[in-house]
């Protein structure tokens, strides 16, 4: 993958190049708002903006919120050490008495349990308070509303962002340009398929009938 930094002005561009140009029929206020809806539903299928957050500790606290503008966590610190993870519904399975563990008692702080995406727990607690915890995760990508906001993206980003925008803007038109951007919907998916960060993630399948519509009164 190669990186460039995309202003506003260019996503639009690239996803005027899927409607032919047709900026009469496609206000730009529109495909902006598409290329915003694009980016996040991009990001939340490959995570592709990413950043880290610093927290500290509270003392004898058990479950944290995540951090403001991330949508879910990834990978924990705590002072700088790299934190196991483990899933809820594990952790009393191997760790009795998990919720009450502390530092005091069991040693430093060696995992952490994330719960949904909105919180997580560190394990053993930590007795003493302030100190760092580093969260790593997916960020709710900024808002481009000025032509000259940028964005630093793949061009496999630029080109699922095209795809999106070029497929959805004419989807509420109706007849050929509706038809016409379904096509764009398998290519979309195929391109996201190979960028997922989701290991077993599954896409819908997607066809479109071709040929003379049936004949009224032989419908079945």
């Amino acid at each position: 993958m190669s990186q460039a930094l995309y202003t506003l002005a260019d996503l639009r561009s690239a996803v005027y190049d899927r409607l032919e140009n047709n900026q009469a029929f496609f206000r730009p206020a529109r495909v902006t708002s598409i290329i915003n809806e694009a980016i996040k539903v991009i990001n939340l299928f490959t995570g592709f903006y990413q950043g880290s957050v610093t927290l500290y500790s509270v003392a004898n606290q058990l479950k944290y919120s995540t951090p403001d503008g991330m949508i879910f966590p990834l990978r924990a610190q705590f002072n700088g050490v790299n934190l196991d993870p483990i899933a809820i519904n594990q952790i009393g399975k191997d760790y009795r008495g998990w919720a009450t563990s502390t530092t005091d008692k069991d040693g430093p702080v060696a995992r952490w349990v994330p719960i949904g995406i909105n919180y997580f727990c560190l394990n053993p607690i930590d007795s003493q308070g302030g100190q760092t915890i580093y969260i790593t995760g997916v960020l709710e990508p900024p808002l481009l509303v000025d032509d000259t906001d940028t964005m630093v993206l793949d061009d496999e980003y630029v080109t699922l962002i095209a795809e999106y925008g070029g497929m959805v803007a004419p989807l509420s038109e109706g007849g050929a340009p509706s038809a016409n951007a379904m096509a764009l919907y398998p290519n979309f998916l195929r391109i996201m398929k190979s960028l997922t960060m989701y290991r077993q993630v599954t896409m819908p399948r997607f066809f479109i009938l071709g040929g003379a519509p049936a004949a009224e009164g032989n419908t079945r």
